[in-house]
């Protein structure tokens, strides 16, 4: 009733509120605009001056000569880099020449690489593999990158070369180089590498493990596990090992089951990882009556180990077995059943988790 009678009402006191409120917003307004104003003006004075500096003058996009012509002056070591940049889309061969020029220079360096490896022509290539030759120290280091990144096959030689140097830093470059090419020369240089100076041997085995990586992308499997067998067969720290063995099953010429199982049961806990990680990817039913097979044979905390992995897995047909574990002697056991049935289980688990919510253990 209250709300209907001073509907359409305005009180004397609040008309005189509204014309003060009004007063006051329009007073607020105008000091605001006067500061902000005042504000803007002096943060153009102070910007402005800034923006002007940071100009430089940058060649217009695709004008290759202009941007020859910067390489070619005494303008900056940024302008130079921003050329170099800009030549990296757009560079022809016509650029090439005045780039090489910079692969020595160890300021710019890096920025006539990053313009030359971009360059599909096979100029670059012969260019890069002259360098080789020439350069010492880090910027012959940034040159063997990227004709690694090239993929130039026809570089072997000179990277053989290279790895038996005096230069441990420019020999493990070289060696890592050999890897990413993964031909059957390069693979055998690292080889003998990998037996040989024993300050060059980690570098020697991550380029076998690199080299088997590319033969996995390009379908040669069987060349691949052969690089891993002989790598494993080297005295080399556990995790060279690890990696070997994952990218034979990454290789797939083996029953992943069997070596699943055989990881499974190693005393090796690194192994037994590679084992879970393999039962967490082999997710066919398969796998699952192999694992549910297994589960008894191994000690109490690889049990609950392997009961989380089943339950990753999200395959119903592990869910008898693990709910009959639900009753299991071993506390943890117990626990790792009751988390992994909250999360696969249906309606058929339900007794199971009801029993374990009103026992008597904690």
């Amino acid at each position: 009733m209250f709300k209907q009678w001073t509907k359409g009402r305005v009180h004397p006191l609040k008309s005189v509120s509204r014309k003060n409120s009004s007063l006051q917003e329009k007073t607020t307004v105008m000091i605001a605009s006067r500061f902000f104003g005042s504000m803007i003006v002096s943060l153009v004075c102070l910007v402005l001056p800034l923006t002007v500096a940071a100009q430089q003058p940058v060649p217009l996009e695709g004008d290759e000569s202009e941007l020859i012509a910067v390489l070619e002056s005494e303008a900056s070591v940024f302008e130079k880099a921003k050329a170099c940049q800009r030549l990296a889309i757009i560079g022809t061969p016509q650029s090439i020449p005045v780039i090489t020029t910079l692969l020595a220079d160890p300021k710019l360096s890096h920025y006539a690489r990053f313009a030359l490896e971009s360059n599909p022509n096979p100029q670059v290539d012969e260019v890069l593999r002259k360098a080789l030759e020439e350069l010492q120290g880090r910027p012959l280091i940034g040159v063997i990158n990227s004709v690694a990144a090239r993929r130039d096959t026809k570089a072997v030689e000179v990277l053989t070369r290279l790895a038996t140097g005096r230069d441990d830093e420019v020999a493990a470059a070289a060696v890592s180089g050999l890897g990413v090419l993964a031909t059957d020369e390069s693979i055998r240089r690292v080889q003998e590498v990998l037996s040989g100076k024993p300050s060059l041997r980690m570098a020697a085995a991550d380029a076998c493990l690199t080299a088997a990586d590319q033969l996995l992308v390009n379908g040669q499997n069987a060349e691949a596990v052969e690089v891993l067998v002989a790598l494993r067969q080297a005295e080399l720290p556990r995790h060279i090992d690890v990696a070997s063995r994952l990218g034979e099953i990454r290789s797939g010429t083996q029953n992943k089951n069997e070596r699943m199982i055989s990881y499974l049961r190693d005393p090796d806990r690194d192994l037994f990882r590679i084992g879970l990680e393999l039962a967490h990817h082999q997710r066919d039913a398969e796998s699952t009556r192999t694992l549910l097979q297994e589960f008894e044979n191994l000690p109490t905390d690889r049990q609950v180990l392997l009961i989380h992995v089943l339950g990753e897995r999200a395959d119903a047909s592990a869910l008898p077995t693990l709910a009959g574990l639900a009753d299991s002697h071993e506390a943890n056991i117990k626990l790792a059943t009751v988390r992994v049935l909250g999360r696969l289980g249906d309606e058929t688990v339900l007794p199971v988790l009801i029993k374990a919510a009103v026992s008597d253990s904690e």
